[in-house]
This record gives structure tokens, sequence and C-alpha cells, in this order.
């Protein structure tokens, strides 16, 4: 039964993390950052898991086989167009010299990365207050009933659970929270990305750009707090942040009209990322609305045309990924 249940595990994951890379390729314009590409991918891997897991329990489905026959039919046309891409494609070689220049924080932060991985998996999830309470609580309800409903015992069942979604996802095939850490590790690798963007996009030197990271692998309060059920408070920032980037890599994307589906598809995701964001905690709300209210005023300016359609694909995406 545990390797059956490993089996699903790999395949549905496999399945969506094909889909997902498939879907960043098509977004994320080749002129940006390989970074942000990565970032897209890794955004909308979660966001693919977490309305898939919403519509399984919704209707009472929530079972790992379910989900893997929902994934199978586009995971294959992903592999396809992937391998059909990927045989095109010309062949990627390496500066070592240019490489050289990460070297004073590379070395720290592998070493930092393979002993946050270590630690991560090898001690499983830490059961917090707040996860016996109702982060926990709820999923293990919720799989024990199939589906989502209301727990009668706790008035926090009423609260968003975006930023648990993800960690029912990984608890499906198993049936209990063993694989839950990679919870964690899938939003620090979005943020990993998506800081090396920013220092790309901000022109800061190489040999500085994975500060940033180091930090965040240094810290053993934000370690602690990944390897609970409750870890929205660095999860949410991070959707944030992904927000915050796609839609100004969809402002770049505009100005060019050969680029107009990459920024119609850019806004789309930074959208629903916004919206993510507000379904994990409700007090990002102000930020968020500030973020897609200056996205809409410059989009105005420089494409008067498009910003009415433009902006709401952006808050239609928002709403249904965070309502």
């Amino acid at each position: 039964m545990t390797i059956l249940a490993a089996l699903v595990f790999l395949i549905s994951n496999v399945a969506a993390v094909a889909i997902a890379t498939e879907l960043s390729i098509r977004i994320v314009a080749k002129q940006f950052s390989p970074m942000l590409r990565i970032a897209g991918g890794i955004a909308s891997y979660v966001i693919i898991v977490s309305l898939l897991t919403i519509v399984l329990g919704h209707f009472g489905w929530l079972d790992a086989r379910v989900a893997t026959g929902v994934l199978a039919v586009p995971a294959i046309a992903a592999f396809i167009m992937l391998k059909r891409r990927f045989s095109k494609a010309p062949r990627v070689t390496v500066d070592l010299r240019q490489a050289c220049d990460w070297s004073p924080l590379l070395p720290i932060a592998l070493g930092l990365g393979a002993w946050w991985l270590l630690r991560n998996l090898a001690l499983g999830s830490y059961i917090s207050l707040d996860d016996k309470t109702y982060h926990a609580a709820i999923l293990a309800h919720w799989l024990r009933e199939g589906g989502f409903d209301i727990a009668p015992t706790t008035y926090q069942a009423y609260y968003p659970f975006n930023g648990e979604l993800l960690c029912l996802w990984f608890m499906l095939p198993f049936g209990h929270d063993g694989a839950v850490p990679f919870n964690g590790l899938v939003y620090l690798a979005l943020f990993i990305s998506l800081s090396l963007h920013f220092a790309h996009a901000f022109n800061i030197p190489k040999r500085w750009q994975l500060l940033p990271a180091v930090l965040v692998l240094a810290s053993n309060g934000i370690f602690s707090h990944l390897t609970t059920f409750a870890d929205v408070d660095f999860c949410a920032p991070v959707m944030l942040l992904a927000a915050t980037a796609f839609l100004l890599a969809s402002l770049d994307s505009g100005n060019v009209p050969e680029r107009h589906a990459h920024h119609r598809a850019l806004g789309l995701l930074g959208g629903a990322c916004a919206g993510f964001a507000v379904g994990m905690k409700v007090s990002f709300a102000p930020p968020v609305a500030l973020l897609c209210f200056i996205y809409a005023v410059v989009l105005s300016r420089r494409l008067p045309r498009q910003a009415a359609s433009a902006c709401l694909g952006v808050g239609l995406s928002a709403f249904i990924t965070g309502s």
C-alpha cells in the first residue's frame, strides 16, 4: 500500500510539474530572466494543484488516484509539447568564468540548502498549537470525510484555507502528514527564484544575488515555520511577491505588439497569485488591492485601449483563486 501511495504521489506531481512547466514556457517570454520562467512554473504548479484540490473537495472526490486521472490527459499533452520543444532547442553552453562570479555565496547557499533539505525531510512536519486547533485538524477532517465541509467543532473552519491546500495535496496519496514538509520546500524554491529574478532586474552584481536566499536559508525561525501547517506568514508574502513580478513583466510585455499574448497571460498569472495570497490570509487584501490599483493606473497610461480588458482578466483570476 505504501509503495502504491508513493507511486501515485510521484506520478501526480510529475504530471502537475509537466503541465506547469509548459504553461510557464508559454506565458513567460524569452526576454525575461530564466528565473522568472522558473518562478512561473512553480507558481503555476501551486495554483494548478490547489484549484484541482478545491474542485475534488467540493465534489467529495478527495482521492489522489482521482487527481492523477484528471491530470493524465493534459500531462500527456504537456509531455509531448515539451519533448518537441526541447528537441528543437539549441544546446546551452555554460561559461565557467561567469559562473565563478557566484563563488563567494554559492558554496554557502548550497551548503545551507543541503542542510535545510536534510532537516526538512528527516524531521518531518512540526505540529504547532494552531495546527492542532485548525490548520492540520481541518485537513484531517476533510481527508476522513473525503471532501470539504465545515467542521462543527471549530470556528476557524470558516477561515480562508489557500495556505493549507498544498499541504492537503501532499497528504492525499498517503492519508497522513509525512509529505507535508514538501509544502515549505515549494514556497522556498519560489522565493529563491523570485529573489534572483529581481536581483537580475535591478542589475545587482552576480556575486551578491544569492544574498537573500542565504539569509532565508540561514534563518532557523523561517525553517521552523515552514515545517508546520501554519506557514502562511511566509507563503502569502511570497505569493504577493510573485504577483508583483508577473504584473511588472506584464507591463513590460504590453509595449511590444508581438508580445501581447504574453502580456495578457502574465497579467492572469499575476492576478491568480495575488488572489491566492488573499485566500491564504485576509490581511493581504489591502496590499493586493494597492498592487492591482497601481497596475491598472500604469496600464491605462501605457495601453489605454487594452487596459479595461486586461484589468478585468487580472481581477477575475484574482477572484477565482482568492474566493
